[in-house]
């Protein structure tokens, strides 16, 4: 099956309607954006300067996140 993801996704982008692609791009840059300011956040932290608690949340929400990811794969 994975494989064949990258057909898969050919095929869903040539049927898909431009708005259900402008849509899944808005959601793509979003996340790029999210794991950009994530990665910020962690140099900071490297560096020894504390988040500020918005950053802080963010980082939180995105650790358990991976954590959760982890699990799954993990017992499965």
């Amino acid at each position: 099956a994975q494989a064949h993801a990258g057909m898969r996704e050919l095929v869903w982008s040539i049927r898909t309607r431009s708005k259900e692609l402008r849509d899944f791009q808005k959601e793509i840059q979003t996340a790029r954006d999210t794991a950009g300011e994530m990665l910020d956040t962690l140099r900071k932290a490297a560096q020894g300067i504390s988040p500020d608690p918005e950053s802080g949340r963010q980082l939180k929400t995105a650790l358990e996140d991976r954590i959760k990811t982890e699990v799954d794969i993990l017992t499965h």
